[in-house]
């Protein structure tokens, strides 16, 4: 713009140079009429002399004129060529295209940056709902696999009953005592117990809560008592709806075998309702919501090996085909792995984020081909993403206009001496001279309007003082030949003075063509102190754009320094981010090693409590057990002492025996003394004589009666001592046995109480690791928001070595547009 200022200025001057010179001839003209009025007494000698000047000064000008028109037509013509061929961005003036460019350069990094934070944060928030919609659809399957397992445990423990597989203990005790026993495993979901003969299906025994329907009389025709007869393993079947309620229900049934034998005696099934699940998936996804802030309510989904729902927060879902709801639910089931996308329902034509993961498989239960899906709305899901955007968007938009409006201020406040100038200059183009340039500061735009008003100030001066010395020619002027010669003389100067002019232009012409190196020759007219203005202008042009050049070059210095700074700190940016993924690689694991820890102590924890329910059960068989013994001490207490009777009884019957056998001694030895009393006697006495005899054999059958009596006797204190001594030995053994008994009772109880202690123990464990996996979850978070940080730092070191790279290359263009001048 200041180069076309300056070439319309010094067109202007040519027409004001030969302006100058047609009103010197009017002057001149004028002033011969007035001396025609004024001075009659003029000669016509005179008049003639005036005449011939004025036609040859005339002939001479418009000889000159014509000259100066062409070449100033020519001048035009070129540049109006040039004009033509400007591009669309030459054709803005200077203060629009500083404008322009100090707001690009202002406003098209912040964009950049803002659309790339932007971008990079959506996909970080992106990875972190997927990860959170993945994490709650595990935590439902880690709790589905959970209460399963606790069910199956509990229905293997049932099976276990010695109420059940011992027929002769079951005998002894009631149905009332043995569904009692039963009743008490009707907790954690379950809502009914039966036991089922497994050779007619007909119900043995039940226990169910109170206010329950009861159950039906015969499982022949129910598919689980048909498996587990077939098959005689345990067995876990889905929801569906119950034949005894018309609830949808959870079974699991197991076969009971005789504990000697080995025959399957029962079938024995749990029941859970549908609600009781229902309320555990709830309850889990609360939890992982509350744990993030989030207040939505998602959609869960649990099918069964033919993609069938039987798990659903809508009953009216149940038993429906999950394609139904989620046409990628095969898709994302065929990794047979936890998977995250996007589906639209075609139920409500809403966009969802889909969490599937399959049901995990535990080691000892049946093999289950369940699948979890819980979604969430998109509108939902990602509302802090939309947020985020406007914020972003706001955000971008308010720092772009701020910082145009500063560009555009400093981009006016730089340009606008430069463009005061060139207004000046073009009004001086114009004709006019009067016009000078505000100079405030000492910078070189400062000097350039110093020197410009100098150049207008001698020109000024020389256009009066060329004026003046016409005029006086014109005056001295006498005679035809004095001005013909004066005229060819100031034709020639005229000339000398064109020429010096033109090559002025010509040194102007280049210097705006950006050649600084050139030079006007100065000579010792009035073009030649035009010429050591302008040569004093262009020297200052030159030091500003050698200035700004060096400047180029120190800001690309500077510029290649900062970037490689700048790319090592991304570098190790990024190497920190690594280390801290890998922290927090290690924080995870260790969490889930806590919650490993924190599902085995509660799985202890259950062991020991039925440990604890057992050794209570025992402690209560024991107590009849010393009951029945302590009977028992009784039983041969009393039998020693009638025993210890009969041994009495016997020695007394010796002692009798020994009186009659005395007797008998006796009663021979009078049947002997008879005899001979009767011998003595003669015949007289021997009646009495056989009589004696008689006696006599009567008294040795008797004696030996009483030696068989003595010896039967004596067998039976033998025997009865030995009684004896057997019953008080094993009176001995009954107290010790007792005492064993007791023992074993307070043993028990020691175990109950050990077993009571070590469930407290492993409850404390086990809360103490949920604390230490939550204290575990912060530290995760922690060092994902540092691992975020640490990322979003590498990120912005590279947008900023971007930023540089941008502005080296704004600097580099601008270099390039310095290279066009020459300076050397």
């Amino acid at each position: 713009m200041l180069n076309s200022a300056i070439n319309i200025y010094i067109l202007n001057l040519k027409d004001r140079y030969m302006d100058s010179q047609q009103n010197h001839e009017s002057n001149s003209i004028s002033s011969n009429n007035g001396h025609a009025n004024h001075e009659p007494e003029m000669t016509n000698d005179q008049q003639e002399k005036d005449k011939i000047i004025i036609s040859g000064y005339s002939q001479v000008n418009e000889y000159q004129s014509n000259e100066e028109n062409a070449t100033i037509i020519a001048k035009e013509e070129a540049i109006d060529s040039k004009n033509q061929k400007l591009t669309f961005w030459q054709r803005f003036n200077l203060k629009t295209k500083a404008t322009l460019l100090a707001v690009a350069i202002g406003t098209i990094p912040v964009l950049a940056i803002g659309g790339v934070n932007y971008y990079l944060t959506e996909q970080s928030l992106t990875k972190q709902e997927f990860k959170y919609q993945k994490t709650r659809a595990v935590t439902v399957s880690n709790d589905l696999t959970q209460f399963a397992k606790n069910n199956y445990q509990k229905v293997m423990d049932l099976s276990r009953l010695p109420i059940l597989t011992n027929p002769e203990l079951s005998e002894k005790l009631s149905k009332e005592e043995k569904e009692k026993a039963l009743e008490k495993f009707l907790k954690d979901g379950v809502n009914s117990i039966v036991v089922i003969d497994a050779k007619t299906g007909n119900t043995v025994l039940e226990g169910r809560e109170a206010n329950r329907e009861a159950t039906i009389p015969n499982y022949s025709k129910i598919d689980y008592w048909q498996e587990v007869v077939k098959t005689k393993e345990p067995v876990i079947n889905p929801l569906r709806i119950s034949k005894a309620n018309n609830l949808s229900s959870f079974f699991v049934a197991a076969p009971v075998f005789h504990e000697k034998t080995g025959e399957l005696l029962y079938v024995i099934r749990t029941r859970t309702d549908a609600s009781y699940i229902d309320n555990l998936i709830r309850s889990s996804i609360k939890y992982r919501s509350e744990e993030v802030g989030d207040q939505g309510e998602p959609k869960y989904l649990v099918t069964d090996q033919n993609n069938k729902v039987f798990v659903s927060e809508k009953p009216e879902e149940i038993d429906q085909d999950i394609n139904k709801f989620f046409p990628k639910f095969s898709t994302l089931k065929t990794a047979q792995k936890s998977e995250v996308a996007f589906d639209v329902s075609p139920i409500n034509q809403e966009k969802y984020v889909v969490a599937y993961t399959p049901l995990q498989n535990v080691d000892g239960l049946p093999t289950q081909d369940w699948s979890i899906i819980v979604a969430d709305k998109v509108s939902t899901a990602f509302a802090p993403q939309r947020y985020l955007l406007l914020t972003f968007t706001l955000g971008t938009l308010l720092t772009a206009l701020g910082v145009a409006i500063l560009a555009a201020y400093l981009a006016n406040r730089v340009t606008q001496p430069i463009i005061n100038a060139a207004h000046a200059v073009e009004q001086i183009g114009d004709g006019e001279l009067d016009t000078r340039i505000e100079v405030t500061g000492n910078d070189e735009i400062a000097k350039l309007g110093s020197n410009i008003n100098r150049m207008v100030d001698q020109i000024q001066t020389l256009l009066v003082e060329q004026e003046e010395a016409t005029r006086q020619r014109l005056e001295a002027q006498q005679d035809s030949k004095q001005q013909q010669l004066i005229a060819e003389k100031e034709r020639q100067q005229q000339q000398q003075l064109q020429n010096e002019l033109m090559r002025l232009l010509s040194d102007i012409e280049e210097a705006t063509n950006g050649n600084l190196t050139v030079r006007a020759e100065i000579s010792d007219g009035q073009i030649g102190i035009v010429a050591d203005f302008f040569n004093a202008i262009i020297e200052s042009l030159r030091d500003i754009v050698t200035q700004v050049k060096q400047t180029t070059q120190q800001v690309n210095l500077s510029l290649s320094g900062d970037e490689k700074s700048i790319q090592e700190l991304a570098q190790q940016s990024q190497g920190q981010a690594q280390q801290i993924q890998q922290v927090l690689n290690s924080v995870e694991a260790m969490a889930q090693s806590i919650q490993q820890v924190s599902a085995n102590a509660q799985a202890a924890a259950q062991a020991a409590r039925e440990s604890s329910q057992t050794a209570q059960l025992s402690g209560d068989a024991m107590d009849n057990t010393v009951n029945s013994i302590l009977q028992l001490r009784d039983t041969v207490g009393e039998t020693t002492k009638k025993v210890k009777r009969l041994g009495e009884s016997s020695q007394q019957i010796s002692k009798v025996i020994s009186l009659i056998n005395q007797i008998a001694l006796q009663t021979n030895l009078l049947a002997i003394n008879a005899s001979i009393e009767a011998a003595r006697a003669g015949e007289e006495g021997r009646g009495f004589a056989v009589v004696a005899e008689e006696v006599g054999q009567l008294a040795a059958q008797s004696a030996a009666a009483t030696k068989e009596i003595e010896k039967i006797v004596e067998t039976i204190q033998r025997e009865t001592s030995a009684v004896v001594e057997a019953m008080e030995v094993g009176t001995a053994q009954v107290v010790e046995g007792t005492n064993l008994a007791e023992s074993t009772k307070e043993s028990l109880g020691k175990i109950v109480v050990v077993s009571r202690q070590i469930d407290d123990l492993l409850q404390s464990i086990s809360q103490t690791t949920v604390s230490q996996a939550d204290t575990s979850k912060s530290v995760t978070q922690l060092m994902e928001e540092v691992a975020q940080v640490s990322q979003k730092t590498s990120d912005s070191s590279i947008q900023v070595s971007h930023s540089l790279q941008q502005t080296a290359q704004k600097a580099n263009q601008l270099q390039e547009s310095v290279d066009t001048f020459k300076l050397s």
